[in-house]
C-alpha cells in the first residue's frame, strides 16, 4: 500500500510540474533591437510548388508567411537603427516592404511596385525610397514621413526630378539617388 501511495503521489508531482511555454512578449522584455532579427528563406513549407520565410527574434520564431504557386521570401534588409529595420518582399504581382519601428515586436506590410528591387535609399530615420524597376520603369515608393506613394518613371539617361513635398524633412532640400553612372534622380522636397 505504502508502495502505491508512493507512486501515484510522484507520479503526481511529476505531472503537476510539466513545463509551461512563456509567450515570446514576455521572454524577451522591450526594448527589442533589430540586431537579433534574422530570417530563414523555405522551399515548400505549405506543400509543393510553394515558398515562404521565417522571420526570428532571437531564437524565436515571430512571423511566418507562404504562398502556394508563388514568389515569397525576405530580401535585402535594411537595418536603420536598434529599432527601424525594412525588408524587401517580392510576391506574385507586387513588392511589399515589411517595416518595424519597434524593433521587431510588430511589422507593418507597404505596397511598393513590382517584384524587382533596385535599391532602397535610406534619407532618414523617418523616410526612406523603395525603388523597384520592370523592364523599363523604374518606380519610387516613400517608407515613412512621405506623399509618394509609387511614382512611375521610364528609365533614361540622365538627372531626372522627382516632388515629394509631404516630407517632414527641413534640414535638407533635396537628396540624390543614384541608379548607376548614367542615371540619378533627386527627390525635391520643397
Amino acid at each position: 500500500m505504502k508502495k502505491v501511495l508512493f507512486v501515484f503521489l510522484f507520479l503526481n508531482l511529476l505531472l503537476s510540474c510539466t513545463k509551461k511555454e512563456i509567450p515570446y512578449e514576455t521572454r524577451y522584455p522591450r526594448p527589442w533591437k533589430t540586431e537579433h532579427i534574422s530570417y530563414t528563406h523555405l522551399a515548400s513549407p505549405c506543400g509543393t510548388h510553394s515558398e515562404g520565410y521565417k522571420l526570428f527574434y532571437m531564437d524565436t520564431m515571430i512571423r511566418t508567411e507562404c504562398q502556394y504557386m508563388g514568389n515569397m521570401h525576405l530580401e535585402s534588409p535594411l537595418i536603420v537603427n536598434d529599432s527601424l529595420m525594412l525588408f524587401f518582399k517580392p510576391t506574385n504581382t507586387r513588392g511589399e516592404v515589411l517595416r518595424t519601428g519597434t524593433g521587431g515586436y510588430s511589422w507593418s506590410a507597404i505596397y511598393v511596385g513590382t517584384i524587382s528591387l533596385s535599391k532602397f535609399h535610406f534619407v532618414n530615420a523617418k523616410l526612406t525610397y523603395c525603388i523597384t524597376h520592370s523592364l523599363t520603369d523604374l518606380y519610387f515608393t516613400g517608407i515613412g514621413k512621405s506623399a509618394l506613394s509609387v511614382h512611375k518613371t521610364t528609365v533614361t539617361k540622365g538627372r531626372h526630378y522627382i516632388s515629394d513635398l509631404g516630407t517632414a524633412i527641413t534640414e535638407m532640400d533635396s537628396t540624390v539617388i543614384t541608379m548607376n553612372d548614367s542615371l540619378s534622380f533627386v527627390m525635391l522636397f520643397k
